[in-house]
């Protein structure tokens, strides 16, 4: 990324995380950004 998110827009991603429904087992120790799942490299 050339410049970092806004503190809003980084929080969409995290409320997004943090509200996905019981259950869900993905992701889950990923590293994710924009709702993607990044690899580790």
């Amino acid at each position: 990324m050339s410049e970092a998110l806004s503190p809003d827009a980084a929080a969409e991603d995290v409320l997004w995380l943090a509200t996905l429904p019981t259950g869900t087992t993905a992701p889950q120790g990923e590293l994710v950004q924009h709702r993607t799942v990044i690899p580790f490299r």
